[in-house]
């Protein structure tokens, strides 16, 4: 029997220097440090500059990094993220 396989899903994950993306990385790998094997499905960077990174441009894209498999999605990402274009004046 093999390492438990675990799936981590969410949007935010390293390199985004803020926000959840650096504990979600974190969190992964540390798993993986504890002899799991770890699949993360997140987003594309696109955090704290609300612009799509072009680095990681395309569709779907998969990498591994420090033992982390990332599955990562393309997404949505609003121009206006406090969306105050939507409020009426």
């Amino acid at each position: 029997m093999g390492p438990p396989s675990l799936l981590v899903i969410g949007l935010n994950y390293a390199p985004e220097p803020v926000g959840i993306g650096p504990y979600t990385a974190g969190l992964c790998e540390t798993l993986v440090q504890s002899g799991h094997k770890v699949t993360a499905l997140v987003g594309k960077p696109y955090y704290p500059q609300w612009k799509a990174d072009p680095t990681y441009g395309g569709g779907w894209l998969e990498a591994e990094e420090n033992g982390v498999r990332l599955v990562r999605c393309p997404h949505y990402v609003p121009q206006d993220p406090i969306g105050s274009g939507a409020l009426p004046t």
